[in-house]
């Protein structure tokens, strides 16, 4: 993602305009793992991704840790490798769902409940608007 201060690569501006779902892997000292896979289904894929490299000042409460204004997780860019993939709006919440079934990223809360590798979810039922089949390919 290229250094702090530096523009962001033209692929990465490419995404303005545009609804998608992207995968963030950052390195933990030894490997690249999935940390993070989220979405845009207002055409506002470019921000709601780069926001992740912007220091954001978080008021933490302790009754409620997060809320729908919470601006995210903060991951260093020269620190991170991502993917992106542009899709119908429609479609960027089920592939997002999916991602995260499938992937187990450590840092994503779907519904206050998180979605790490130690949680069982063998039986969980489809999350909220999954209109995939399990058999569906992966698209990363």
């Amino acid at each position: 993602m290229g250094r702090p201060g530096e523009r962001y690569p033209a692929w990465v501006r490419a995404l303005q305009g545009y609804s998608g779902v992207y995968v963030i892997r950052a390195f933990d000292g030894v490997g690249w793992p999935i940390v993070y896979v989220g979405e845009s289904h207002h055409d506002r894929l470019y921000g709601t991704l780069t926001r992740h490299f912007q220091h954001w000042r978080r008021y933490i409460n302790r009754e409620r840790p997060f809320s729908r204004h919470d601006p995210g997780l903060w991951y260093p860019r020269d620190g991170v490798t991502v993917a992106a993939l542009v899709t119908d709006a429609d479609d960027a919440i089920p592939i997002q769902y999916r991602l995260i079934r499938r992937l187990r990223p450590r840092d994503n809360l779907i519904e206050g409940v998180a979605s790490h590798p130690d949680d069982d979810t063998s039986t969980a039922p489809p999350f909220p608007g999954d209109r995939t089949n399990e058999t569906d390919e992966v698209p990363f």
